[in-house]
């Protein structure tokens, strides 16, 4: 019997999905999912980001038998993040936690940006957690 205890999260064994993943807060979170014993899917629109920060992290946790994911999604796509989720369930297994973190910013005056850019800025940070959110909702338990 170990006389390591429990991790206080209770994820041993548990996926969980990392929005915003390849970098910053979402690959710091998905390493403290990693090192509560969680398998992790690093969900990202940089594809190569996501790929790298996997590769990192599956260097320190592969070996702890801890699966991990890159998964190449822009959140405010429906399609993909349906698609995205799917691929999760399919090579992961149903996820026991969503962490909606992605987001971005576009800097500018009140004059100077773009409706364009206001409406990417709405669409990932608004938008994109109620895809995720409905998408993996069926998976969550």
């Amino acid at each position: 019997m170990s006389s390591t205890p429990p991790h206080w999260l209770g994820l041993k064994g548990r996926v969980c999905a990392v929005t915003g993943a390849a970098s910053g807060i979402g690959a710091a979170v998905a390493r403290q999912l990693l090192e509560a014993g969680a398998h992790v899917a690093l969900i990202d629109r940089d594809a190569e980001g996501a790929r790298r920060q996997a590769d990192v992290l599956q260097q320190e946790w592969g070996l702890q038998g801890q699966r991990i994911l890159a998964i190449a999604c822009d959140i405010s796509s429906e399609t993909q993040t349906l698609e995205a989720a799917q691929k999760v369930q399919s090579e992961m297994g149903d996820v026991s936690a969503l962490i909606n973190n992605a987001g971005l910013l576009k800097a500018g005056t009140l004059e100077s940006v773009s409706v364009a850019d206001w409406n990417t800025v709405l669409s990932v940070n608004l938008t994109g957690y109620l895809l995720c959110a409905r998408a993996f909702k069926a998976q969550l338990q």
